[in-house]
């Protein structure tokens, strides 16, 4: 697992308890990983911020895509 994909695991609560206490401390001492950190923790909260009105809506019921496209015509395999 590269450092990037253990930070998201970490940040995702993915890790077990002993993992995450010493990646939290690479986190802690890496000027990178901590900025990668806070991209990702602004971003994930940007993203709350921007889809929680629509967060638990029902989403439309597009039926059938298949079917509702019958009357077009399909390309030919050959």
């Amino acid at each position: 697992m590269t450092d990037e994909e253990r930070l998201f695991a970490w940040l995702d609560g993915e890790l077990g308890e002993e993992d995450a206490a010493i990646f939290a401390e690479r986190v802690r001492t890496s000027a990178r990983l901590r900025q990668l950190a806070d991209q990702h923790l602004a971003l994930k909260q940007y993203m709350s911020q921007v889809f929680e009105p629509i967060a638990g809506q029902p989403l439309p019921h597009i039926g059938n895509i298949a079917a509702d496209n019958d009357d077009e015509p399909r390309s030919k395999q050959a």
